[in-house]
């Protein structure tokens, strides 16, 4: 509407309440848009497609970091705020202590439509996950918990629990939470390879959970920074 519409005099109206059988039917809950397109005689809107996941690709940034970058053409559903429906993507990272060394730590875990291709990707990458001394985790949500725990159980971690060679999860207090949570969904399982771990919180100096210093496999040292964001509350990053 223009301007001079809507600075136009609003017009007063009566109203008359509905009847007691109106009201009722005029709260009756919602349905779905396909009971509401049967209900009306319509044919029920198409199914969304099924999204599938690409091969995850292995690329090597550096001598010692490889990407494991996994895919879909298709938008998740939870990538709202990807409206183009282009597809998604979501990026791991294995760190070598040097140059032609076996991967030693895992730098986050994707989405769990990403798990399958993600797992075959990372067992030709790293060959002897048993190798696997750390999982570093910036943005841990309750549904990358499952792929942790394959991965746990992929590096052995419950016949390394207590040894010297047990692996070690980091991540931000707030991913504490979401692993425990996680870990307890998955009841006997979550429980015995929470056991087996060792768990570890950025934390910085000064306290503020801000900027931490974290010491990973074959003496990588890696600088967290805590970047939380509306969406992921729990984030952050390394260098």
């Amino acid at each position: 509407p223009s301007l001079r519409a809507s600075a136009a005099a609003p017009q007063t109206t009566t109203t008359t309440a509905a009847p007691a059988e109106q009201s009722t039917a005029a709260v009756r809950p919602a349905t779905n848009p396909a009971a509401a397109a049967a209900e009306a005689g319509a044919a029920p809107p198409p199914p969304e497609p099924e999204v599938r996941a690409e091969p995850t690709a292995a690329l090597r940034l550096a001598p010692t970091v490889t990407l494991l970058r996994s895919s879909t053409r298709g938008r998740l559903k939870l990538m709202v705020e990807y409206a183009l429906r282009r597809g998604s993507t979501d990026n791991c990272y294995l760190l070598s202590a040097r140059a032609g060394a076996p991967p030693t730590t895992l730098i986050d875990l994707p989405f769990p439509t990403y798990a399958q291709e993600f797992l075959r990707a990372l067992r030709s990458s790293a060959p002897d996950l048993s190798l696997l001394t750390h999982v570093v985790s910036t943005h841990l949500g309750p549904n990358r918990v499952a792929v942790l725990a394959d991965v746990l159980e992929l590096a052995g971690a419950e016949a390394r629990a207590g040894t010297d060679r047990r692996v070690r999860v980091v991540l931000t207090n707030p991913g504490l939470k979401v692993l425990e949570a996680g870990f307890a969904a998955l009841g006997a399982r979550g429980a015995a390879l929470l056991a087996a771990v060792e768990v570890v919180v950025l934390k910085s100096p000064g306290g503020d959970g801000v900027v931490a210093q974290v010491e990973v496999g074959g003496g990588l040292q890696l600088r967290a920074v805590r970047v939380p964001t509306p969406r992921w509350p729990v984030a952050g990053c390394l260098d």
